[in-house]
């Protein structure tokens, strides 16, 4: 009776290890990507909250950040045009007053709630699995300080 070949049996071995490895390298890249987004979209979005409470409102359209004119739409697009992987091309923005009994209203006045909400969405550098999208949707609100000009 003849002993079975072994020869080969390592490369065969090293190469599942291998895919594993590198199947956890990519998965720890992509979720420290989701980390990273998610912090500086919530970053921009406070920025962009302080901003339009300063203001007292809204300065700009809704929409695209990329292009989106104002100060407050300028705040939150230099975080986010600043942050590692993320760029205000994938990110839209609104900016929403509420009076004291919590309707929508056209112009702020003072101490009226300003919420300010990105939503981001973009790829991920090694998409894995269910890790198809990158996607943040992310507001903040605070009270005007002053009645909108």
């Amino acid at each position: 009776m003849r002993a079975a070949s072994t020869h080969g049996q390592a490369m065969v071995e090293m190469t599942i290890v291998m895919l594993i490895l590198l199947l956890l390298v990519f998965g720890a890249i992509t979720v420290m990507q989701i980390l990273m987004t998610q912090y500086t979209v919530a970053q921009a979005v406070r920025a962009a909250a302080h901003q339009a409470a300063l203001l007292g409102g809204p300065d700009g359209p809704d929409g695209g950040l990329a292009t989106a004119p104002g100060q407050v739409a300028e705040s939150a697009r230099l975080i986010l045009d600043g942050g590692m992987g993320t760029s205000a091309a994938r990110a839209t923005m609104t900016v929403t007053c509420r009076n004291a009994e919590g309707q929508a209203v056209s112009r702020c006045r003072r101490y009226d709630a300003i919420t300010v909400r990105i939503q981001y969405d973009d790829t991920p550098w090694a998409p894995i699995g269910p890790f198809d999208r990158i996607r943040a949707d992310i507001s903040a609100t605070r009270a005007a300080e002053r009645d909108q000009q």
